[in-house]
């Protein structure tokens, strides 16, 4: 039987400090079994590139809802007129400029980790497998304020669909309608969740 526990603090001169712990405890409570378990907190602070880059553009097929051409999910012509588009546009080039980069406003992200799994060596009375082992780990993690560039096409509908500023203010149009760039600025997301289960099968054949 092992536990351990750690305790992480930084301090940086842009942002906040920061203190993560862990804890973990490892039992064997036979010889061919092993379990574990984990918590832990974490974080990231963004890097020279996250924070500062000049920045870069692509083309990123987008399609807009406000375009005679496109049927939408959901009606929205008041809100493209509000938008100022004109009655009657038409998306000529579903190719739009994608401007990305660094964003010196950018916070560190915080993670929470947790991890269950065990390790089983089967034991096995002779024959033609000498060994078989089986390990499954289960893992829960939640990222908040993820560092990750939005999505081009989520930011347009977004504007379109709600007209907030948050969405809207990334979206460039000239008064024919064509948008002619979308800012795509690395930002700190809602977060990121996720979960699963890795199984590892060990197998041995006698010689």
């Amino acid at each position: 039987l092992n536990f351990s526990a750690a305790v992480r603090y930084s301090d940086s001169s842009l942002f906040a400090s920061e203190t993560g712990s862990k804890l973990a405890l490892n039992w064997g409570p036979t010889d061919n079994l092993m379990v574990r378990a984990s918590i832990s907190e974490g974080f990231r602070a963004p890097n020279i590139g996250e924070l500062f880059n000049l920045g870069s553009r692509f083309d990123s097929s987008i399609s807009d809802e406000c375009s005679v051409t496109t049927t939408p999910s959901v009606p929205v012509p008041a809100n493209c007129a509000a938008l100022g588009v004109p009655p009657g546009y038409a998306q000529l080039n579903p190719q739009v400029s994608v401007d990305t980069g660094g964003n010196p406003n950018l916070v560190p992200e915080t993670a929470d980790t947790m991890t269950v799994g065990f390790t089983w060596d089967v034991p096995l009375n002779g024959g033609s497998i000498d060994r078989f082992l089986v390990e499954a780990n289960y893992y829960d993690i939640d990222i908040t304020g993820a560092i990750q560039a939005p999505d081009a096409q989520d930011l347009l509908d977004a504007c379109i669909q709600t007209l907030d500023p948050l969405f809207c203010d990334s979206i460039n149009r000239i008064p024919s309608g064509t948008i002619t760039s979308i800012a795509g600025v690395l930002n700190n997301i809602g977060g990121i969740e996720t979960t699963g289960v890795d199984v590892n099968l060990d197998l041995s054949l006698a010689e």
